[in-house]
């Protein structure tokens, strides 16, 4: 009776067997990167502030006409802020909801509108830095022995050459005599590409040295060996194997790198080197017209205080979001 009774409690029960069985389902590489940079919170605020930025911008840009930005107004200089109690009567042509500057132009119009071009000069200038150093990194790693060589004393000299002073240079002697480009249907200084290809042209180095490092670990492994073996040509190994196995610093250094270019060209337009206003707006140029008022009385606090902030919070949420992108592709870290 008591051997019947010890058998009976020792056969596990239904229940217990498919819980024995059943595998906890295991998660993808980018299910893991995505688990990581969610559960980063930091990261999370800050895309999700970066998110709210172009929002704006975009959807303020189709809403609000450019001549708000750009027409001067006589009639409304130097016109402070709207009270937030009056906000929906900045709907009204005569409100301005981050009040207007020295000529009558439309402060919030021209946060929108130089969002565009500080955006732009972020993006398309990482674009060319991105282009440059990947090639260069991809193949002085891959090739080695003198190429390696050249292209890596190449880089070096350049990380010596200042890209604040070349943007300056360059910004001065050909910033006034290119004429103006299209841009999203209205026209822009053409200062803009010089900021672009300067920033681009001086800012590739570090990827280069990124790609580089993963490059040369990633060739002596197996696949790479197997797929020289079986005649694979070195361009293929390159885009096939070697890069999409280097996406993930490229990000996070290119995701960095965003931010510095936007500080960048605030910085030089800043100094009336950068991005020229008239005819273009820019964060940067617009806390430069700014100068003359911060001592004024009463103080025309809203010049500056509005692109300053946006200035901020824009390159705070870049670098958010790059400080989680580089935990969540860590391999090391847990979720």
């Amino acid at each position: 009776m008591a051997s019947s009774i010890a058998d009976e409690t020792s056969i596990p029960s239904p229940s217990s067997v498919a819980e024995t069985f059943v595998q906890p389902r295991s998660l993808t590489p980018n299910q893991l990167v995505w688990r990581r940079f969610v559960h980063h919170r930091a990261a999370l605020a800050g895309a999700i502030g970066l998110l709210f930025i172009i929002s704006l911008i975009v959807v303020g840009s189709i809403l609000v006409p450019v001549d708000r930005a750009t027409r001067p107004d006589v009639s409304n200089i130097l016109a402070a802020p709207t009270p937030l109690w009056q906000l929906p009567a900045t709907l009204v042509k005569d409100q301005h909801l981050f009040g207007t500057d020295a000529t009558g132009r439309d402060v919030f119009a021209r946060i929108l509108y130089g969002g565009q071009i500080s955006l732009a000069v972020g993006v398309l200038s990482i674009v060319i830095a991105l282009l440059v150093g990947v090639s260069v990194g991809a193949v002085a790693g891959y090739l080695g022995g003198v190429v390696d060589a050249v292209l890596m004393r190449f880089t070096e000299a350049m990380l010596a050459v200042p890209s604040l002073f070349l943007l300056i240079v360059l910004g001065k002697l050909f910033g006034s005599k290119l004429g103006s480009i299209p841009f999203f249907g209205r026209s822009v200084s053409g200062s803009v590409l010089i900021v672009i290809v300067v920033i681009g042209l001086t800012s590739w180095m570090y990827e280069a040295r990124i790609v580089r490092a993963n490059v040369l670990s990633l060739r002596e492994r197996e696949y790479v060996a197997a797929s020289e073996a079986l005649g694979a040509s070195k361009l293929r190994i390159l885009l096939r194997h070697m890069l999409p196995n280097t996406l993930a610093p490229i990000i996070v250094s290119a995701t960095l790198g965003l931010a510095s270019a936007i500080g960048l060209e605030a910085y030089a337009s800043f100094l009336g080197l950068g991005v020229q206003d008239p005819p273009t707006a820019s964060w940067g140029n617009m806390i430069t017209q700014a100068l003359n008022y911060l001592q004024s009385n009463p103080p025309k606090w809203w010049l500056w205080l509005f692109p300053g902030m946006f200035i901020t919070i824009t390159v705070l949420c870049i670098n958010f979001v790059g400080d989680g992108l580089r935990d969540a592709f860590d391999p090391r870290r847990r979720v």
